[in-house]
């Protein structure tokens, strides 16, 4: 879990993904400072997502914001899922039945990280590209 506090957000100058600890100032700046290089980076604010601390079964960072494939042994329809915050701790929500699990580590080794809202919203709807 020490990656709970980690955030990411799009770069301004690029649009590229930097991944860091997120800072607002009193003077409506918004940035990430980036570990790996020591650097504050300006990000676009409506694109910041908080890490849940837990990974997918891939061993990545699952995020605020990610579109995670649920992977049923003995169903062969895998649910795809929105990784939000709902009532006070991470979930996932489907939008076709708009049914809410509550994301815990359990199911860690049952998700795939497929995308995000925001470089992949057609997938929210369990469309692939």
């Amino acid at each position: 879990m020490k990656d709970r506090f980690l955030s990411r957000g799009k770069r301004i100058d690029n649009g590229e993904w930097v991944c860091g600890n997120y800072v607002h100032t009193r003077k409506d700046d918004y940035f990430i400072y980036d570990h790996d290089y020591g650097v504050n980076v300006d990000v676009n604010p409506d694109t910041v997502c908080q890490c849940t601390g837990i990974t997918d079964k891939n061993n990545r960072l699952i995020f605020e914001g990610d579109i995670v494939e649920f992977i049923v042994e003995f169903d062969v329809d895998n649910k795809i899922y929105v990784v939000k915050w709902w009532d006070g701790c991470m979930a996932m929500e489907t939008y076709s039945s708009r049914h809410i699990l509550q994301l815990q580590s359990i199911y860690t080794k049952r998700l795939k990280v497929i995308g995000n809202i925001y470089d992949n919203p057609e997938l929210k709807e369990g469309r692939a590209k």
